[in-house]
């Protein structure tokens, strides 16, 4: 396998973005509900999924205005790749087991299902909607996560 310089600017360019915006988020959420458990890590993979797949698709289309089917169907793959790892980002189930098999790596996949699985329970979050039913993970819902160890 030949090294790509490209390659490795892109998964720079998507990390120098993924992580201040994963601080961020994580914050945001711990702000609306700080009872929940870190979530950086989650966010970073939705992020970085999002960004690279993004990127990669967008490059396609600049580089090669997508002649053959070979092309095409990366394309293709891209931009699908890229919604399963916005609804990491929103929290989702079946977006980790999704996003987790997209990410092609065996080292990856055992990381991010021991992270997820220990977020499980907390996921989806609740919502700010009044009017919206209390989801699991939630005080109203009956079934609350369980405290980090740092609160009483």
């Amino acid at each position: 396998m030949e090294d790509n310089p490209g390659r490795y600017a892109l998964t720079l360019v998507c990390a120098l973005i993924a992580i201040p915006l994963s601080l961020l988020l994580d914050k945001k959420l711990h702000q609306k509900h700080p009872e929940a458990k870190p979530y950086k890590w989650g966010y970073y993979t939705g992020l970085m999924g999002m960004l690279t797949y993004g990127l990669l698709a967008l490059t396609l289309v600049v580089t090669s205005a997508v002649k053959d089917q070979k092309t095409l169907t990366a394309l293709v793959f891209f931009t699908l790749s890229i919604i399963p790892y916005y609804y990491i980002i929103m929290r989702r189930k079946w977006a980790w087991v999704v996003g987790v098999i997209l990410l092609f790596n065996p080292i990856l996949w055992i990381v991010n299902a021991v992270y997820a699985r220990n977020r499980w329970k907390e996921m989806p979050v609740p919502t700010d909607d009044p009017d919206e039913p209390a989801t699991e993970g939630t005080p109203e819902a009956g079934n609350e996560p369980p405290r980090r160890q740092d609160e009483p």
